[in-house]
C-alpha cells in the first residue's frame, strides 16, 4: 500500500479535505491500492475527491472506502441536522466529554448523495470500475446504544421491517454504513462488467444485509 493509501477519520477535516480533494492531483497512476475510511462524508465535493484517488490507482489497483450509508435513519439524521447537535450528542449521550474540541471528532458532515450505495455505483460503471464488493452493515455505536435501551431481539425485528416496508425497502436502520472496494480497469481494453456489484435496495436484494458486525476497521477509526 502506497504513502498516499490511508486516510483516518481523524484526519478528514484537518488533512483528508485540503489533500484529496483540491485542484493538485495525486500522482498519477501511483498506487496499486488504496484505502480510504471515513472521509468522503466529510467533504464539500466528494466526487472531485474520487476522481482524484481513482486517477492515482495503477492499472488494476484497488479502491477500497467506507462512509455512512444516507439511505439510513442514523445517515439521514447525520446529514440533516446540524453539527451543534451531534456534539451535543456525543457528550451527552455517548459520554464523551472532549467531542468537538482540540480536533477530536464529530466534524462536519456533508453526506453527498453522489457516494450513498446506488451513486457510487453508478460512478464506478461511469470510471470504467469494477465494483468488487457493495456491503451494509450496522454500526457497532448504534448496536452497542440500542442493546442498552433494550431495543433487541423482537423489538429490533419489528422496528427493522417496519421501516423497510414503509420506506419501499430503500431504507434499513441496520444499514447505516457502506463499504464498497472497486478495481480500475487493467487497460482500456478492459470493460467492467456493469451487473458486477450491482446495487439493490436493502428490502430487494439477498444476504448482505444485516446487524453482523461490519469490515475490520483500519487504524485511527472508532
Amino acid at each position: 500500500m502506497s504513502p498516499l493509501a490511508s486516510w483516518s477519520a481523524t484526519s478528514a477535516w484537518t488533512r483528508g479535505s485540503s489533500e484529496i480533494s483540491r485542484s493538485t492531483r495525486c500522482p498519477p497512476g501511483a498506487s496499486t491500492s488504496i484505502l480510504c475510511w471515513t472521509v468522503l462524508e466529510h467533504l464539500h465535493d466528494p466526487r472531485r475527491a474520487l476522481d482524484n484517488l481513482v486517477q492515482a490507482l495503477a492499472p488494476g489497483g484497488l479502491l477500497v472506502v467506507g462512509f455512512p450509508n444516507l439511505l439510513s435513519l442514523k445517515g439521514l439524521v447525520t446529514k440533516f441536522t446540524p453539527l451543534q447537535m451531534h456534539v451535543w450528542f456525543y457528550k451527552n449521550v455517548l459520554g464523551n466529554q472532549t467531542a468537538g474540541e482540540d480536533d477530536a471528532g464529530p466534524f462536519p458532515t456533508h453526506l453527498r448523495i453522489s457516494i450513498s450505495p446506488p451513486g457510487l455505483h453508478r460512478y464506478a460503471v461511469r470510471n470504467n470500475l469494477t465494483m468488487l464488493h457493495l456491503r451494509t452493515y450496522e454500526a457497532a455505536m448504534q448496536r452497542r446504544e440500542r442493546a442498552g435501551r433494550g431495543i433487541v431481539g423482537v423489538r429490533w425485528r419489528i422496528l427493522r421491517a417496519g421501516t423497510i416496508a414503509a420506506t419501499l425497502g430503500v431504507i434499513d436502520p441496520a444499514a447505516t454504513e457502506c463499504w464498497p472496494s472497486c478495481r480500475r480497469a487493467a487497460d482500456q481494453g478492459d470493460q467492467v462488467n456493469p451487473a458486477v456489484g450491482r446495487w439493490r435496495a436493502p428490502g430487494r436484494r439477498r444476504g448482505r444485509r444485516g446487524s453482523g458486525p461490519g469490515p475490520p476497521r483500519p487504524p485511527g477509526c472508532r
